[in-house]
């Protein structure tokens, strides 16, 4: 609708990617990368670094199976940022389980907590899209290895 296009349609967040510290992509057209089709399987690939200026590599893979789909995001900064991998849906499913992994092996269960987002939103201002949201699950990995989500329905 016309009274949130500025305040949540345009904004970052609320779309399914990853946000910078909570704030709205910089205008980049992005390039496709290699993407193929075979079958029941789909591969496409993206890029946009110019998204963020603090972003080295900003990498999106979207592989679709049967009924199953896969998002990859790859990105890396210099400097230590927080990353949102933001993920919306009209479901009525829990939080996900989240496990830890050091390459492929899980290695630690992450405790799924609610955040209580109104201290962050305040912080990121009102016309980001956070102040949108609520219900947030936040996980934090004790070590700076990658992560995997099951949601169970």
């Amino acid at each position: 609708s016309e009274a949130t296009h500025f305040s949540w349609d345009k904004n970052t967040v609320a779309h399914n990617t990853v946000v910078l510290d909570m704030q709205n992509q910089n205008a980049s057209a992005g390039t496709a990368g290699p993407s193929h089709m075979t079958g029941q399987v789909t591969l496409v690939t993206a890029e946009a670094s110019e998204a963020y200026s603090a972003a080295q590599v900003y990498q999106r893979a979207l592989l679709l199976a049967g009924e199953y789909l896969l998002d990859v995001f790859t990105v890396a900064a210099q400097q230590p940022h927080t990353w949102d991998w933001v993920y919306h849906d009209a479901s009525n499913t829990t939080l996900p389980q989240v496990r830890a992994t050091n390459g492929s092996a899980p290695t630690e269960e992450l405790n799924a907590t609610l955040a209580d987002p109104s201290a962050a939103f305040a912080a990121a201002g009102d016309q980001t899209g956070y102040e949108h949201l609520s219900s947030l699950g936040m996980y934090t990995p004790s070590a700076h290895n990658g992560w995997e989500l099951t949601f169970n329905p």
